[in-house]
């Protein structure tokens, strides 16, 4: 066990009511120990259920897990309690992303930059989905434009004798 996990879980020990829970929740997720990622957050959760920060850590956990669903109603959870909450905004839009849903990704960063506007790592991501969107919209245009001055088709006339 590392030194940092060591030190935080003797800290939890000794004071299970601390908020290290969430350091350490989180150092364990980051090592890819899932399983006791989750216990210390629920745990956590547990004894804290209006703490944002508890509610995004399992939402994390959970989304590392693949359970996108879970991890989603968790994010909203966040936002209900931190309607400003960066992470969850981050966390959402993410979700919006792999589904395919960039429209439902930009109000997501929009937020989340608005909470960290020093985050790079956001204006980022907001700046290439803007320029995707962008691509997405010129695409319908075209699209629209071509179907606009496609000639209506026309009616076949049968063979004489044949009506």
């Amino acid at each position: 066990m590392p030194d940092a996990i060591r030190r935080l879980t003797q800290e939890l020990a000794s004071d299970p009511t601390s908020l290290v829970f969430l350091e350490l929740g989180e150092a364990l997720r980051q090592r890819g120990q899932y399983a006791s990622a989750w216990k210390v957050a629920r745990a956590g959760l547990g004894r804290y259920p209006e703490v944002a920060e508890a509610h995004d850590l399992c939402a994390r956990i959970l989304a590392d897990q693949g359970d996108r669903a879970a991890a989603r109603a968790t994010w909203q959870r966040v936002i209900a309690l931190a309607p400003d909450h960066a992470g969850a905004h981050k966390g959402l839009a993410f979700l919006c992303f792999l589904e395919g849903d960039l429209t439902g990704a930009l109000p997501h960063l929009q937020q989340a930059r608005a909470a960290t506007p020093d985050d790079e790592g956001v204006s980022t991501a907001l700046s290439r989905l803007k320029v995707a969107l962008e691509g997405i919209d010129v695409l319908a245009r075209d699209r629209a434009s071509a179907a606009a001055v496609k000639p209506p088709a026309q009616e076949e006339t049968p063979p004489d004798g044949e009506l």
